[in-house]
């Protein structure tokens, strides 16, 4: 009722909206009032329902959004082109519009601010510092992660700390391994913090290690801080990393290779990262820029008029 009460009050022309719940809420709100506003969808990942008495509530509620999005939605954005291509496929009667995820470029940080970042989060300022930033759940695939420190520790013997920031139900069992591991003075979960825009500049390395990917933010984010990506070749990264020129790709549950391009890049030289964090300042720059994802938002909305 609120909704409805604020479509009476503001009469827009567009509504969009970013998730599944809003877009539901909004849909619906507009049958009980004289305003057709046209209806837009931002859709930042695919998700499949999932079945099963255990998550009927989550079915149910994803295939609400599924019809909604089939026959209420005029437009759907796309936030990579993986997306876009399924997208097509699944609502051929469905405007799809592709408009990339965009952050606005960090500053570069001196080196005494890192520092400080550092000492604020207990890593030592020489330390080879690598990091991801993920919901704990199997999507995140998390594990890989830690099969890979164990990789680096036993087998490479490569001094460094794995920070994991995030929270989630698999919280307690990725405890459990990075314990059984041996791995507890390495690999270190944070837990959620508000602040991860100013730690990703300190980090010599981002990873993401998921099984299925949108566009993510944390990647983009990294990336405009200059920081090296190592990430699955899934969904949207695929775009985003040129490999080995603006970050690398390792194949999904390759723990060995990407402990081995950890290590590789540890053993690097300064002069051949500097390099690469060139390439993934320009590579954001160019791409995935606020300015740029916005002039195709604004030409989006003119259409709907």
């Amino acid at each position: 009722w609120q909704v409805i009460n604020l479509i009476h009050l503001i009469k827009p022309e567009i509504i969009h909206s970013h998730e599944y719940k809003s877009h539901i809420l909004a849909v619906f709100a507009q049958m009980f009032t004289r305003n057709r506003a046209r209806v837009i969808r931002t859709l930042h990942g695919l998700t499949n329902a999932p079945r099963g008495a255990k998550h009927l509530k989550s079915y149910i509620a994803l295939r609400m959004d599924d019809f909604v999005l089939r026959h209420y939605t005029d437009c759907i954005i796309a936030v990579s082109h993986f997306i876009e291509s399924t997208l097509n496929e699944n609502y051929p009667n469905t405007l799809i519009w592709q408009i990339n995820n965009a952050v606005e470029i960090s500053k570069q940080h001196k080196k005494n601010e890192l520092s400080a970042v550092r000492n604020r989060v207990g890593i030592p300022p020489e330390t080879f510092w690598i990091a991801t930033a993920a919901r704990l759940v199997p999507v995140k695939n998390i594990e890989m992660l830690i099969d890979a420190a164990n990789v680096l520790v036993n087998e490479k013997h490569l001094g460094f700390i794995m920070s994991i920031f995030g929270n989630g139900p698999l919280k307690n069992e990725l405890e459990s391994k990075i314990e059984r591991c041996g791995l507890n003075k390495v690999v270190r979960l944070h837990g959620h913090v508000s602040n991860m825009s100013e730690i990703m500049g300190a980090l010599d390395v981002f990873v993401l290690t998921s099984r299925s990917e949108g566009l993510p933010m944390s990647l983009l984010e990294a990336m405009s801080s200059g920081i090296i990506p190592v990430c699955t070749n899934v969904g949207g990264m695929v775009e985003v990393i040129e490999d080995q020129k603006s970050g690398f790709l390792v194949k999904e549950d390759d723990h060995r290779k990407l402990a081995e391009i950890l290590f590789s890049l540890c053993q690097k030289d300064e002069k051949y990262k500097e390099n690469i964090r060139n390439n993934v300042r320009r590579r954001v720059e160019k791409e995935y820029s606020v300015t740029k994802s916005l002039e195709k938002l604004v030409c989006l909305y003119e259409r709907q008029q």
